[in-house]
């Protein structure tokens, strides 16, 4: 049986979708077989993270409303052995539908290592549906003091879900603005939230480069090695944090 993981944040704008798209590509070096679930309901971008916007035929919600099969959504991306896409739908329509998405979360379990879902930002009622369905949860949080307080937010609202695996991932690191007092120091950002750290990303204007045209990172991206080792830790290594002097 597959690991179903939620990847979540309290605001939008952190990178959740690209962290979720490039964890699974990672997690694919690994000899992992990953499916993309993407929940954001007419604002979908994982389609774009993976080039795959003109190959989605049917998505998350002709799944739930009976209009295809699992294995007509479920499509393989392109350059990947290993990775697989659950669009969510282009144009908004309800998917929330509890029972429907653990049933098929619970499936692609039966099929995949790993089902990473990328659930939209906030505490609403798809992120409830989401959480419900998952084995754990990643949330993903900047070091600005808006993001860091809603990652809070989310912790405490996964508790109440009865989530208690849960890691953070600290996105778009810039030591500079924790030098001049913007941003929070990773210490700072973990007892805030209250969450255990599983990897800090630097910024890194590839995943943005990367990202528009939906490739894999490139071998000079400071983040490529920071998405290996969480998908290591993930898969249980005792893999040490990189030591960056941007970490500060």
């Amino acid at each position: 049986m597959g690991r179903i993981t939620v990847i979540t944040s309290g605001k939008g704008g952190v990178g959740k979708s690209s962290v979720a798209a490039y964890l699974g590509r990672a997690l694919c070096r690994q000899g992992k077989s990953v499916v993309l679930v993407e929940l954001d309901s007419g604002l979908r971008t994982l389609d774009i993270l993976t080039d795959m916007s003109q190959n989605i035929l049917f998505d998350i919600g002709d799944i739930i409303d009976d209009r295809c099969a699992v294995s007509q959504a479920v499509i393989p991306v392109k350059g990947e052995e290993k990775l697989f896409l659950l669009s969510a739908p282009a144009f908004y329509t309800q998917t929330a539908n509890q029972g429907k998405m653990k049933l098929l979360t619970t499936k692609l379990a039966q099929i995949f290592d790993h089902v990473l879902i990328d659930c939209p930002a906030g505490v609403g009622e798809s992120f409830e549906s989401a959480v419900l369905c998952a084995d754990d949860a990643l949330v993903v949080a900047t070091p600005d003091p808006v993001c860091v307080r809603d990652a809070a937010i989310v912790r405490k609202k996964l508790c109440d879900l009865e989530i208690t695996k849960m890691r953070l991932i600290i996105n778009k690191f810039i030591c500079d603005l924790v030098k001049t007092k913007i941003y929070y120091d990773i210490d700072t950002i973990i007892d805030l939230s209250g969450i255990r750290l599983i990897g800090v990303i630097p910024y890194d204007p590839h995943i943005v480069e990367c990202g528009a045209t939906g490739v894999p990172l490139v071998s000079g991206s400071p983040a490529k090695l920071v998405f290996r080792n969480i998908a290591k830790r993930m898969s249980g290594a005792n893999i040490p944090l990189v030591k960056l002097k941007k970490y500060c």
